[in-house]
């Protein structure tokens, strides 16, 4: 098992999970419904001893509509084991801004 109990999950479009009970349920009904991860490469990684971030490319199918958005996530350690977890998402593609 890779939570904590308890543990706390924020998904970057606001649901909340409390308890690995929880988020094993959401986890199966997401994919119980045909939903698919088609891509998830970690770009960075910032690791401490218990606080650790993490940016990422994420692509998925849900409900037969694809989606993709950059993001990072903010994680914090029990020991081995996730005890927070909050994700962040573009809202829309990264671009060099223009002065």
């Amino acid at each position: 098992m890779t939570l904590a109990e308890p543990c706390v999950i924020i998904e970057s479009h606001g649901p909340t999970y409390r308890g690995s009970a929880q988020v094993l349920r959401w986890a199966e009904e997401w994919f119980q419904s045909g939903n698919t991860v088609d891509r998830w490469d970690i770009t960075s990684v910032i690791w401490e001893a218990s606080h650790s971030s993490v940016e990422w490319v994420f692509e998925c199918t849900v409900e037969g509509t694809s989606h993709s958005f950059e993001g990072a996530s903010t994680v914090i350690l029990d020991g081995s084991r996730i005890a927070y977890l909050r994700e962040y998402r573009t809202t829309v593609p990264v671009f060099d801004a223009q002065n």
